[in-house]
């Protein structure tokens, strides 16, 4: 992150938790992005710790064995940071961006926005079958505990968005007129039903050291586009997609599942052939058109689409109109809306797992691109305690409603 720190920081929700704790006032931060290009306030003539606009403050989570050395580490960085000039910016790093080092921080951050909310009593308008879901259960548990219980939070691992990007991402965005009707002559076309359909998700194009090598150094298939779905490409990603819809048959063997690529011509292959469900585990009869050998076999539906999605972050893509976009947001918004998805590595696939709460996924593939079998618990829920000692300035878990929410496993 490259943000400024705002002082005197009262809201307050801020102001009454200090009040509350016994804190320092003013120990919250409000942050502000530069107006210009970041680089314009470096000076490459000196390091960086020496940087007369920018204080660079990092990490070292492989040197903070424990959660009560992290909390200090913060509160010590907080107390530092109120007192630099305001006209300095802030950049936050990691000296590792190891998988467990990003999810170790990112979970001590999340810690702070879980606890007990007061639902109990409450009505909620929304028609999402979904949402309603969490509110009566969170209701229920409402009702069944009281405030000294131990206030829960999801782990984060594995390609997880948090649970709480689905009302997240509603609330903020609404699709173009435009857009709401191509998903809906889609989903017509294709014979989906929100809610009762499996979505499976594959990035062909992941992971980048690995496809570099099978592609003999080309690096230049990635965000502009050019993946050749052919050869030794192609055997490799027929194998990866092949396990990737078996793992989402495992999670719903009677639904119809949508098959969703960044490239075209992959997804074509699979939308066109039968895949045999054989020695796959599942509980249910399977949707499907026939038998081979002795197993089931299913055939996915997907968009048979001329070109391959266009990436958002293509350096050749910057200039194109906003609807060259659409079926980038159509995939996404289908698979949000679907009951389970099959993932893999990367984020796009997790984000439409998240947009359907995470409640039914499977992770398909390893982090080194094989695939990853499946059932497998890489995706489980996991519920872990939020301690008084975890949290920032003294703060408890168990305080406080405001902006938190309430994690039922």
């Amino acid at each position: 992150e490259f943000l400024q720190p705002v002082h005197n920081y009262n809201h307050n929700y801020n102001h009454n938790m200090d009040m509350d704790m016994g804190m320092d006032m003013g120990m919250g931060i409000d942050w502000i992005c530069p107006k210009d290009d970041m680089k314009t306030y470096y000076d490459n003539t000196r390091k960086s710790k020496s940087q007369p606009k920018v204080k660079r403050i990092v990490f070292n989570m492989d040197q903070i064995d424990t959660t009560s050395n992290l909390v200090d580490r913060t509160q010590e960085q907080i107390q530092n940071i109120h007192k630099l000039q305001q006209e300095r910016y802030i950049t936050l790093d990691l000296v590792s961006h190891s998988n467990e080092n990003i999810n170790n921080a990112n979970m001590f951050v999340q810690k702070h926005s879980y606890g007990m909310t007061n639902t109990t009593n409450t009505k909620t308008t929304t028609t999402n079958s979904a949402a309603v879901e969490d509110h009566n259960r969170n209701q229920n548990y409402n009702q069944n505990h009281n405030h000294n219980q131990t206030i829960l939070m999801p782990k984060l691992e594995q390609w997880q968005y948090p649970d709480m990007i689905q009302n997240i991402f509603r609330v903020m965005f609404e699709p173009k007129p435009e857009l709401t009707q191509r998903i809906n002559s889609t989903m017509t076309k294709l014979g989906l039903i929100e809610g009762q359909f499996i979505s499976v998700h594959v990035r062909t194009r992941y992971p980048v050291g690995f496809m570099i090598k099978l592609l003999n150094g080309n690096r230049g298939y990635d965000k502009d586009g050019g993946l050749q779905f052919e050869g030794e490409v192609k055997e490799y990603l027929v194998k990866v997609m092949t396990n990737a819809v078996q793992c989402g048959y495992t999670l719903n063997s009677t639904l119809p599942i949508f098959f969703v690529s960044d490239q075209n011509e992959a997804t074509k292959y699979m939308i066109s052939h039968d895949i045999d469900m054989d020695h796959v585990h599942s509980g249910g009869h399977g949707h499907s058109h026939g038998h081979g050998h002795g197993g089931q076999i299913i055939r996915p539906v997907g968009l048979d689409r001329n070109e391959e999605p266009l990436h958002m972050d293509g350096d050749n893509n910057k200039d194109t109109d906003v609807t060259e976009f659409f079926s980038v947001f159509e995939d996404l918004l289908i698979m949000g809306g679907s009951k389970c998805v099959s993932h893999g590595i990367g984020s796009f696939g997790s984000f439409g797992a998240g947009l359907s709460g995470n409640r039914c996924r499977a992770i398909h593939r390893k982090h080194n691109g094989q695939p990853q079998s499946c059932p497998n618990n890489r995706a489980d829920r996991i519920a872990i305690p939020i301690e008084e000692h975890d949290l920032l300035f003294g703060e408890k878990p168990y305080q406080g409603t405001e902006g938190k929410i309430m994690y039922v496993p």
